[in-house]
Parts: C-alpha cells; structure tokens; sequence
C-alpha cells in the first residue's frame, strides 16, 4: 500500500441525486475530513449563498462524537471546477501539479 500518506480525506460527488445522513455517516467513519457535492436543491442554494452557508459542519448522526463530524461544502459551480483547474481534454488550462 501507498500508507497514511496516499489516504483520501475528503469526499467529492458532483452529481448525487440526495444527501442522506447516512452518506455523511459513512465518510466521517472512514476517516474523511471533508465532503463536498455538486447538487443541491435550487432553494437550498439560493439560501444558503444568500446566508453564506454554504460550508457547513454536518453531525451526519448523534451516535458519532464530534471529530466524526464532517466538514461539507456546496460547489459553487456545481458541475464545474474553480477557473484553472479544468482537466477535461478539451480545456487548455495548464496541468495541475
């Protein structure tokens, strides 16, 4: 094996279609620091950018202490990457190293 170096932490699902509690159970109990996702309700959205809440810490479940709960954001160009960091063949973006 790669070792504790080459160990994912953070989860990213760019088109789930729902977010149940038990996917963020799931990744906080594999050890994941972060998940991040694509699709959300429009509303939802649209609340959250106004609040600014996007990025929030989810208790995914009450049966998890605190260093199990996960710190979860919403992209905010869902599908998309920030600017630079297309990787798709037909973007000219530099290579991300």
């Amino acid at each position: 094996t790669f070792g504790e170096c080459a160990r994912p932490k953070i989860g990213w699902q760019i088109d789930p279609f729902g977010h149940s509690r038990e996917v963020a159970s799931l990744f906080a109990q594999m050890g994941f620091d972060g998940y991040f996702f694509g699709r959300a309700d429009y509303h939802d959205i649209l609340g959250r950018s106004a609040e600014r809440t996007r990025e929030m810490v989810w208790q995914a479940t009450a049966d998890l202490d605190p260093q199990n709960w996960l710190f979860t954001g919403i992209l905010p160009l869902y599908y998309f990457g920030p600017p630079t960091f297309c990787y798709d063949i037909t973007c000219n973006d530099p290579p991300i190293v």
